[in-house]
């Protein structure tokens, strides 16, 4: 009986992604019927009724894939710990004593990515060792391939082929670690926060401290290869027509928590009292400016008005986030005020800054938004002069 209905919820699954995908390609046919025929060099002959569907208009999803489709087989038929198929899913970090409990419940990510002055390769150290399940989300794949700027956001449609390419739909629960303990994972967990995926967390302690457990890890050729996420966020957004007839993960940017450079810019011109605060995840040395960049052209110095804590600050040894208390004395000696305006959090590339957002989720701090262009953008721009040096911190 339960292979019946594991083939029956295929069935019904196949039948209505078919449906919602023949439904919306149809009026996008009529309307790209021109670039169609200039790029095949063939004549399109379209019928009386399509002429009446010019427009896309909205269908609904199709409906979700049975759980187990999106999880290897060995673990199809695992049983989740709590009642029933649900499982207490607790946001924002997991331990490893969890994810080990709760493994076949889950979809595992690692999102290792390094700083280019590191000499790793993170989808080799992905092949030799991983969490067994896990896909691979590549940082600098997943991005916006007409932005200069290293890994940006990606639009909607391209992190949506990301993970569907991965096998991750919205409804799955997704647990994101990286080999440096914590460190990249939290800017994956934030980019699926970004894009509405609300059952996110990252694994405290990363791969060494799964490792350091005694869990179990998996050094097999893996069924999704760590380039696929990239590259189906890169195809998305070559030729947007056909991607837009695309699959069932729905993605939508939360713009409310990306801010841009002229918003940072514009955060500058309003009263004190009305304006967002800004802390910055980059080492002391980098935000004074006595360390170098380690990017070539990029200055040194800290945006005005803004507070340093350095991403290591809120952590503990091995990639663990500080208590409640320490983490609170951490923000507030910075001069930040948790309980005052909103946060906007930056740091070289819009990656350590999620760190820092992380930790204040933990400590239920709300509206903290990221500088996605963060220093890279600010301190690279020939018109910006809108930069701090030595020790004007906090000014």
């Amino acid at each position: 009986m339960a292979q019946l209905a594991a083939s029956i919820s295929w069935t019904k699954y196949i039948l209505s992604r078919r449906t919602h995908q023949v439904r919306r390609f149809i009026p996008l046919l009529y309307s790209n019927k021109t670039k169609l025929c200039t790029r095949f060099k063939i004549e399109l002959h379209v019928p009386t009724w399509l002429t009446r569907m010019k427009a896309p208009v909205p269908f609904p999803s199709p409906l979700e894939p049975p759980h187990s489709l999106f999880r290897p087989s060995f673990r199809a038929a695992a049983t989740c710990s709590g009642s029933g198929s649900s499982v207490e899913f607790p946001v924002p970090t997991v331990s490893s004593e969890w994810l080990q409990q709760n493994l076949a419940c889950v979809q595992v990510v690692d999102a290792s990515w390094y700083m280019p002055n590191v000499n790793r390769n993170p989808k080799e150290e992905f092949l030799q060792c991983r969490i067994p399940g896990a896909v691979f989300f590549d940082l600098d794949g997943v991005r916006d391939v007409a932005s200069p700027l290293p890994h940006m956001l990606p639009p909607a449609p391209a992190f949506a082929a990301a993970a569907q390419a991965l096998n991750i739909s919205n409804s799955t629960h997704v647990v994101v670690y990286d080999c440096s303990g914590l460190f990249s994972a939290a800017r994956a967990w934030w980019m699926f926060k970004v894009f509405g995926h609300q059952q996110v967390s990252v694994l405290e302690g990363g791969l060494p401290g799964w490792l350091a457990k005694g869990c179990p890890f998996d050094s097999t050729p893996p069924t999704i290869p760590p380039e696929a996420g990239g590259a189906a966020a890169q195809s998305a957004q070559e030729d947007t027509w056909e991607q837009a007839c695309g699959g069932c993960y729905i993605a939508h940017l939360d713009q409310d928590v990306v801010k841009t450079m002229e918003q940072m810019m514009r955060n500058l011109d309003v009263e004190a009292s009305a304006r967002n605060q800004v802390v910055d995840a980059r080492s002391k040395g980098r935000f004074t400016g006595k360390a170098p960049e380690p990017r070539p052209g990029v200055k040194g110095g800290h945006i005005p008005h803004s507070c340093n804590v350095p991403f290591e600050d809120v952590l503990r040894p091995g990639g663990f986030l500080k208590s409640v208390e320490d983490l609170k004395t951490v923000f507030t000696s910075s001069g930040l005020k948790l309980d005052g305006a909103p946060i906007i959090a930056s740091c070289g590339t819009g990656v350590t800054a999620c760190v820092l957002a992380l930790a204040l989720q933990k400590l239920g701090v709300g509206g903290v938004s990221v500088y996605d262009g963060s220093w890279t953008e600010w301190g690279s721009s020939s018109t910006n002069t809108l930069i701090k040096i030595d020790g004007d911190i906090g000014n």
